[in-house]
């Protein structure tokens, strides 16, 4: 076997093993507590609820949630490695550019490098299908700017008229990562309301038609569930079309077994109200209407990412 063909059969050796280590990483129930890449990851429960604001004026008010995001402490998504970029390689003395057994050991090095360059755009190739198909399987998508999408199996519904008080419905399940999340968003890709007084579909929509965002931190715990409960309500703007907003104080956070007990209540005001209510003076429209803000912003990417 010459140098050449035993390079290439290296190369091949190795490529097998990225990609089995690929696929072992990817099972996370060879471990109660984590994958077998050592990672810890725990379960995030999804679930919606709504607030009355106007939701009386609906016969049924059905959204059609297909994914959602979630964005990681900053301090979780760690820092550049400071050697990374730096160059290692010797600067070539005077000696060394006038000695011609070097040049012929860098001729070989050339050749050689060649080789290997040759084997590593392989295992590229193999890396890059391999990663494609596990995103496919599992829905996972990075846009980039380090929030993480979670698209669901298939597109979960819920009727907003039937989830008043203290009723919910839980939309998703999904192992997470072990770690701190800034906030959570639902891509919403359809809402169907009809209104009670005269069967007519109404105008529904969600803020700029982007992702609903809700400005509440969370934890995800190692082997343990978190329920991140989100609230929302429509709210009428005028000339009969509706906006869907995020109800701030009605967020809710379980761990473990802690038991959901209902979220805040709050009126029209508090919640962000209609378009026409002006600036309010509670701090839960404030930060209803940030979250309606910074969706807009945010969630323009993330419906080009998909």
């Amino acid at each position: 076997m010459d140098r050449r063909t035993y390079l290439r059969t290296v190369g091949a050796v190795t490529a097998g093993g990225v990609l089995a280590g690929c696929v072992g990483g990817d099972d996370t129930n060879g471990d109660e507590n984590g994958g077998d890449d050592g990672s810890a990851y725990g379960t995030l429960s999804t679930s919606v609820t709504d607030q009355p604001n106007d939701i009386g004026d609906f016969e049924s008010l059905v959204v059609t949630i297909d994914g959602i995001w979630i964005k990681p402490s900053d301090d979780e998504n760690g820092e550049d490695d400071p050697e990374e970029g730096t160059d290692d390689s010797e600067e070539p003395t005077a000696d060394d550019s006038n000695d011609p057994e070097s040049d012929d050991d860098e001729d070989d090095s050339d050749s050689d490098e060649g080789v290997e360059d040759d084997t590593e755009e392989d295992d590229g190739d193999d890396e890059d299908e391999t990663d494609g198909d596990e995103d496919e399987e599992n829905g996972d998508e990075d846009n980039g700017n380090g929030r993480r999408y979670i698209e669901f199996e298939e597109p979960q519904q819920a009727d907003l008229v039937e989830l008043q008080g203290d009723n919910t419905q839980l939309i998703d399940e999904t192992d997470v990562e072990v770690g701190e999340y800034q906030f959570l968003q639902l891509n919403v890709s359809n809402t169907e309301g009809i209104l009670v007084e005269d069967g007519s579909e109404a105008d529904v929509d969600t803020p700029g038609n982007a992702p609903l965002k809700f400005n509440a931190s969370f934890e995800i715990r190692s082997a343990e569930r978190t329920r991140f409960i989100a609230d929302f309500a429509p709210n009428r703007t005028g000339q009969g079309k509706y906006i869907i907003r995020p109800v701030a104080s009605g967020v809710t956070v379980l761990y473990g077994d802690e038991e959901y007990e209902g979220g805040e209540e709050s009126d029209d005001d508090s919640d962000g109200g209609s378009d026409d209510d002006g600036d309010g003076d509670d701090a839960g429209e404030e930060q209803a209407d940030d979250g309606v803000d910074d969706a807009a912003d945010e969630g323009e990417n993330g419906d080009d990412e998909q």
